[in-house]
């Protein structure tokens, strides 16, 4: 089974791929796409860690913060409050209820990227595409929007995989944007170049990969160029995709 040369994310590599044949590493054959259930039911909340307003990153919870976070409005307008755009007692009793129903910690009603993030990703797992930026197509295609930092896989413009929070590239190695196709798997990949894990690894440009990532996806500023996911989501998309599934990349992370 060809595979890359080295693990390398953000970097490109002369790679020769078989499109039909299935890499999981294992050389065992893949069943056909129509024959896998899609997943469309919104997973679980995970454990998350907001970041802590100036000063108080050591002061133990539970209490109510003060200060008015970077997200404040936005966050303010998800809820319903009044958009306003400054903290008062009864915006962050609002935000820090929605935190502890999402698991993020610490919940003490700051308004920070990591809440602010959880309401793009319940939005978009309300309705994925809603400007149809990712093109339909009869077949499975995965859609990156680095722009919101998510991704979902689409069928027949029906969604078949929610929408997911992904870590893509840092400035310097932006995870590249276009159309691919998943060309090597493999389940329990090693990097050679970074020495690290990167199970449930799906090449689809170059040494740039879908993959599990053992930290926060919404830590920053990014990977190497691969699609970070959540472990658990990563072996999701593992079972909804195959070599050759098609890969729309599309937007641009903030601040790259």
């Amino acid at each position: 089974m060809p595979r890359p040369a080295q693990s390398l994310c953000g970097h490109l590599l002369v790679l020769t791929f078989a499109l039909t044949a299935l890499g999981t590493g294992s050389g065992a054959a893949s069943a056909p796409l129509a024959s896998v259930a899609s997943t469309t039911t919104a997973p679980r909340p995970v454990p998350e860690r907001e970041l802590s307003p100036p000063f108080e990153s050591d002061k133990k919870a539970p209490f109510c913060t003060a200060y008015t976070g970077p997200h404040q409005q936005q966050i303010e307008r998800y809820l319903g409050l009044r958009a306003d755009g400054r903290q008062s007692v009864a915006d962050c009793r609002a935000v820090q209820k929605f935190q502890q129903s999402r698991r993020i910690t610490p919940s003490i009603g700051y308004a920070g990227p990591v809440t602010y993030a959880t309401t793009v990703l319940l939005r978009a797992q309300a309705s994925a595409d809603p400007r149809n930026a990712c093109p339909k197509r009869a077949a499975t295609v995965v859609c990156v929007d680095l722009t919101r930092q998510l991704l979902w896989a689409e069928r027949g413009g029906r969604t078949v995989f929610t929408a997911r929070p992904v870590r893509s590239g840092a400035k310097g190695y932006s995870t590249r944007t276009g159309w691919f196709r998943i060309s090597w798997r493999h389940q329990d990949h090693w990097s050679t170049l970074y020495r690290s894990r990167m199970p449930y690894a799906q090449f689809f440009s170059g040494g740039q990969a879908f993959h599990a990532h053992d930290g926060s996806v919404y830590a920053p500023p990014g990977s190497h160029g691969c699609v970070n996911m959540r472990p658990a989501d990563a072996k999701a998309l593992w079972k909804q995709t195959r070599v050759g599934t098609s890969v729309y990349v599309f937007g641009r992370k903030p601040g790259t």
